[in-house]
């Protein structure tokens, strides 16, 4: 992700610059424990993805701003928003990867941020459901395992 951040700043910004500058991101909050300069790297894909060229990316950037950035430093109610936007984003574009991400992290979050396992198991068992009725195969099968991992708590 460094690679394709380097090459973008210096011939150009690709489709994809916007996820690789999050990932980019994600890799300085936690590898390198630095969620300042996390912060600050994704900002740069924040501005990109509001651009009609990059909307396609904006799944990708906000699911990993609530999966892996904002909880360095920021609470986790923070990360809610950004999951819940990243899952809408995700379904409008047909990205069902993206949109497993965004609903496991938003109940994990939720859990996070409660203590309590009841809404954990409320959340994912209403993105199971979904992701089942839109036919997202592996995110519903790795949502299914998680859910049932959670139950066996």
């Amino acid at each position: 992700m460094l690679i394709t951040t380097q090459l973008s700043y210096r011939y150009g910004i690709a489709p994809n610059t916007p996820y690789a500058i999050a990932m980019y991101s994600v890799a300085h909050a936690g590898a390198l424990a630095d969620a300042e300069q996390a912060q600050t790297i994704l900002q740069h894909a924040l501005q990109l993805i509001e651009r009609e060229e990059h909307s396609s990316q904006r799944a990708r950037v906000l699911t990993l701003r609530g999966a892996f950035i904002a909880h360095w430093s920021h609470p986790f109610s923070s990360t809610f928003a950004p999951l819940e936007e990243g899952a809408r984003a995700a379904r409008i574009i047909g990205d069902a990867e993206f949109r497993g991400y965004a609903l496991f992290f938003h109940a994990l979050n939720v859990f996070f941020s409660t203590g309590r396992l009841e809404p954990l198991l409320r959340n994912m068992r209403g993105s199971l459901a979904e992701l089942r009725r839109q036919r997202s195969g592996q995110s519903a099968y790795v949502m299914a395992i998680w859910l049932q991992t959670i139950r066996n708590l």
